[in-house]
Parts: structure tokens; sequence; C-alpha cells
């Protein structure tokens, strides 16, 4: 699992929601501030429609593989083969890339 600070990019995608570093939901992203302030999780279930913000401190973490294709491919590229970022500017980083702004736990 991979922590995404860039919000909007994850419009469709299926994410968790953590907050303290404990679970909070899973679900559906129906939609996020342009500036990765607020996301909305969509309907799921019994679990009606959420929203969350940064300011109260939660976090969106999900699996690249459960990203729409072409955001998936942008985060591939970014992270290298091994799964990791790479530990410096690569070919393969773009602006678009940069403004995913994933971060990776400590190993």
């Amino acid at each position: 699992m991979h922590r995404c600070d860039s919000w909007p990019n994850l419009v469709g995608a299926r994410v968790e929601i953590r907050r303290h570093d404990s679970h909070v939901r899973d679900g559906l992203v129906e939609a996020a501030a342009p500036d990765s302030t607020t996301i909305w999780i969509a309907a799921e279930g019994v679990d009606g429609r959420s929203l969350y913000t940064a300011e109260d401190g939660y976090e969106v973490w999900l699996e690249p593989e459960s990203l729409p294709d072409k955001i998936y491919m942008q985060v591939i590229c970014r992270l290298g083969p091994s799964g990791h970022a790479p530990a410096g500017p690569t070919a393969h980083t773009t602006p678009q890339d940069d403004s995913l702004n994933l971060s990776h736990p400590p190993l």
C-alpha cells in the first residue's frame, strides 16, 4: 500500500482511508477537491457517502493496481521496476508524474 497525497487524481479508484495509522474505511473515490483537502467516498453497502479532510488527519492509501489504467501507468513509471520510488530524478519522471505525489512507508 502507498499513501497518495494528490487526491483529485484518484476519482474512480478504490482506496483505503486511514487516520492516525488506523483503518477507517475502504471505498470508491467519488470526488475530491482540486487542492487535496477533501475527498468523498461513494456510498456502498451499509456505508453512506462520506467526506474526509486532510485537516482532520485523514490519509488516502491504495494499491497502484487498483487505479484506472492511465494513472496506474504513471505510478508504475514513477515507482520503477522494483516497486519503490527511484532515489533521484529519472528519465521517467514528468511534471504529470510528480502531481501524483505518492509517499512510501519506510521499509
